[in-house]
């Protein structure tokens, strides 16, 4: 049925799919049906509401509607802390989505600090060696890059190609 929770799995999916096709007003379409169906739902779903909350952020960044982004995070961010604690990964996701706007913003201190906080997430979970930990450490080098920090810089690149030669074979998606 259209107000049943599958089915606003589904349009956070289809909305995910066009946010990377760059189809931005579909995007919305999906996810503020998702939104609709979640709202209706209760709070028993509410924690299902922060990945419709971080894809409607991402979205409102893409298209410079950056207060209505800043707004959405926020909200998701209180939201899993509540509802799924300090350690799940769509924290780090909200995070390293923080810490891009204000690296926008050229706040690169706020930035670090929310990659610092997503690279902890991410290592309680996956453990040290996950190629997301990878990620995580490359964006890290990125700000202390920006910064003109190059031994910082180097030492989380460093770390990051080290996960990736231990951990992806030359048959690995990525």
């Amino acid at each position: 049925g259209k107000e049943h929770i599958e089915t606003a799995l589904c349009f956070v999916l289809v909305g995910s799919i066009c946010y990377e096709c760059e189809e931005y007003d579909e995007a919305l379409e999906h996810y503020n049906s998702a939104l609709k169906i979640y709202t209706y739902l209760s709070e028993t779903h509410e924690d299902l509401l922060c990945p419709v909350y971080k894809g409607l952020a991402q979205v409102y960044i893409k298209t410079g509607r950056t207060k209505e982004a800043w707004r959405l995070l926020e909200e998701a961010e209180k939201l899993c802390r509540k509802r799924v604690g300090k350690i799940h990964l769509i924290m780090a996701e909200i995070c390293e989505i923080l810490s891009a706007g204000y690296c926008s913003k050229n706040n690169l201190k706020k930035a670090q600090l929310n990659l610092n906080k997503a690279l902890v997430i991410k290592k309680k979970i996956l453990g040290g060696d996950h190629p997301l930990v990878a990620d995580a450490y490359e964006k890290i080098g990125a700000i202390y890059k920006q910064k003109h920090n190059s031994q910082k810089a180097l030492d989380s690149y460093s770390r990051a190609t080290k996960i990736r030669v231990h951990k992806l074979t030359e048959h690995h998606p990525n």
